[in-house]
């Protein structure tokens, strides 16, 4: 019994590798980043997302400002991430409608500021 388990965790480079760059893990990595405003993760404040600034402004004023913060700021946290395309609309006056579409698929997000 104990052998079979160790069979089983027994894991090779080629399946971790995968498993990093599958489009499910990286559109959880989107998402946790998404959820996490710059400046609030422990031993590393400058991952997350900085749209936190723009909470104050009229958000129909900003949503290109935003989709260029995304842009900029999200391959630099996340270094394997291949972006494709940002798009940001405001849904409400404290929401953002954000989609993120990457090499291995696309995240949809409605997000409150």
């Amino acid at each position: 019994m104990i052998n079979e388990a160790n069979f089983e965790l027994v894991s090779s480079p080629d399946s971790d590798v995968e498993k990093m760059a599958s489009g499910d893990a990286m559109n959880e990595r989107i998402r946790e980043w998404l959820a996490t405003p710059e400046g609030t993760l422990l031993g590393d404040p400058s991952r997350g997302n900085n749209i936190l600034p723009y909470k104050f402004e009229p958000l129909k004023d900003v949503e290109v400002i935003i989709e260029m913060s995304i842009a900029r700021k999200l391959p630099l946290d996340i270094e394997d991430l291949r972006l494709v395309a940002v798009e940001v609309e405001a849904v409400d006056i404290d929401m953002l409608h954000v989609v993120i579409t990457h090499e291995y698929g696309e995240v949809d997000e409605t997000i409150s500021l």
